[in-house]
This record gives C-alpha cells, sequence and structure tokens, in this order.
C-alpha cells in the first residue's frame, strides 16, 4: 500500500463581514484552519480487459470461414467453421458462429470485404449466446495487421460509417421526420 500525507486545509470558512462604510474598505482574511490528513492507497492492480468500445462499430452481414491457430504465427488446426461477421471497427471484429469458442482462442478468419478477399488472424476476447439464435456472438480483436491493412480497413469502417449516415438521412427525409 502506498500512503501520502497530504496536508489540506480544513475547517468552516469565516462568514463574511458586511461591507464596510464608504470610507474605508478592509480585507477579508480566510479563518484559520487546521491541516488534515488525506490517505492516497493504490486501487487493486488494474486487471487486464479489453475495452471493446475503444472504436465505432459499424453493422456488417457477410459470411466467412475460420479455422483455430495452434499459436500465434502458427498453423491452422481442425475444421474450418462458418461465421459470419456482426459488426466491424477498427479495431475488432464481432461474428456469429455455430460452434463455441473459447476466449483467448486464435482465429485465422478469411472473408470478403468489399470485393477483396481478406486473410485475418484475431483473437476472441469475449463470447456470449445470441437472444434467439443458436449462435454465439464472439468478439475478436485483430492481431499483426499491417499498417497498410490497418488503413484498409479504417477506410472500410469509415465508408460503411458514411453509408449509414446517408441511408439514416434518407429514411429521415423519406418519414417527414
Amino acid at each position: 500500500t502506498d500512503v501520502a500525507r497530504i496536508d489540506l486545509p480544513r475547517g468552516e470558512p469565516r462568514a463574511m463581514a458586511p461591507a464596510p462604510p464608504a470610507g474605508g474598505a478592509a480585507p477579508l482574511r480566510p479563518a484559520p484552519v487546521a491541516p488534515a490528513l488525506v490517505v492516497l492507497r493504490r486501487a487493486r492492480p488494474v486487471e487486464r480487459r479489453d475495452n471493446r468500445r475503444q472504436a465505432f462499430r459499424v453493422a456488417i452481414a457477410v459470411p466467412g470461414e475460420g479455422r483455430q491457430l495452434t499459436a500465434h504465427g502458427g498453423r491452422p488446426r481442425g475444421p474450418r467453421r462458418a461465421v459470419e461477421t456482426v459488426n466491424l471497427s477498427w479495431t475488432g471484429i464481432g461474428l456469429l458462429s455455430a460452434t463455441p469458442v473459447a476466449v483467448d482462442t486464435l482465429l485465422r478468419l478469411e472473408l470478403e470485404l468489399e470485393g477483396q478477399k481478406n486473410r485475418f488472424t484475431v483473437q476472441v476476447v469475449q463470447t456470449h449466446k445470441v437472444v434467439g439464435d443458436e449462435r454465439l456472438n464472439l468478439g475478436c480483436r485483430f492481431l499483426d495487421l499491417s499498417s497498410g491493412e490497418q488503413d484498409w480497413v479504417q477506410s472500410v469502417v469509415i465508408r460503411l460509417q458514411m453509408r449509414e449516415v446517408a441511408a439514416k438521412e434518407l429514411r429521415n427525409e423519406v418519414g417527414g421526420d
């Protein structure tokens, strides 16, 4: 535990006296106060959590395939799993999978975005059941994107955002809102 002593003034400030007559104004001084002891303790060590809302996400439904990796940078193993994208951000991707996948599993993801075939290495950072669907929602973060790939994913997200905004504005104009 880290402890620091900080002396802070405490006490009730003295009430201000009514303004003196127009001839001479006496300055007001604060009342004397006794110091207070403040103990600062370091909070528990911060547990590593991925901020799943670090970047804006756009909805996108694209079919793809994923295979589990033996290790980071390793070869894919096991059967190909059918997945469908749910959302895309600059830092990760949301997937739907009929096959359960454990948190921290590494996947080689193959899917087509904007007419371009892509292969991404992702790490599953969270999973949860989808209400009304037998599939699981997998929250994944991208690993090992080159700066060119990062730029390309960001440009895809921005274009999809612009399309979402244009569609919303069109709905508002047609709906009269």
